[in-house]
């Protein structure tokens, strides 16, 4: 049995902006209890263009070949940040994300282009409509009142500035 890797296609974040959304978090923390959410770490948070579960690792490189094929035409995405939200919905938020804005229509094409070339490869069915979002935390469930705490918050939230996406 090969080896295999647990694989996700992403756009990384630049310096600039991982800072501003680690001051978001800070911000919304203060409005929570004390372990409601568990954050994601600012060096962590990208944009998933497509999960593909796991792959074999001798596949990795074809994977990577066929992605630079499906994305050398792709020009810098003009995005920008937009306003918070929670995965799955308000009454029973699990994931609290900041959305994107600006030039969708192109981010979408690479969304798909990056889907079909990674469809070879894919063990996961990914067939959810692409939302594109930094995801900032989880909420943490094992305390049903961390869901109704994000949720009662979550209209005070406000983050009204227009960050600029790196190219």
């Amino acid at each position: 049995m090969s080896e295999s890797l647990r694989v996700f296609v992403a756009l990384p974040l630049g310096d600039s902006l991982r800072a501003r959304l680690a001051e978001l978090q800070h911000r919304l923390r203060g409005s929570l209890p004390e372990r409601a959410v568990r954050w994601v770490r600012a060096e962590q948070v990208h944009l998933t263009l497509r999960f593909l579960g796991d792959v074999a690792a001798d596949r990795i490189d074809s994977l990577k070949a066929s992605l630079a094929a499906a994305v050398s035409g792709s020009a810098p995405l003009a995005l920008e940040i937009g306003g918070l939200g929670v995965f799955p919905n308000p009454r029973r938020p699990r994931v609290i994300w900041v959305g994107l804005e600006g030039a969708l229509e192109p981010l979408a094409c690479l969304q798909q282009a990056v889907a079909q070339a990674g469809e070879a490869f894919a063990r996961e069915d990914d067939r959810q409509t692409f939302q594109p979002h930094l995801t900032l935390g989880r909420v943490n469930d094992r305390v049903p009142a961390n869901g109704r705490a994000v949720a009662e918050a979550l209209p005070a939230w406000r983050f009204d500035e227009q960050l600029p996406w790196p190219a």
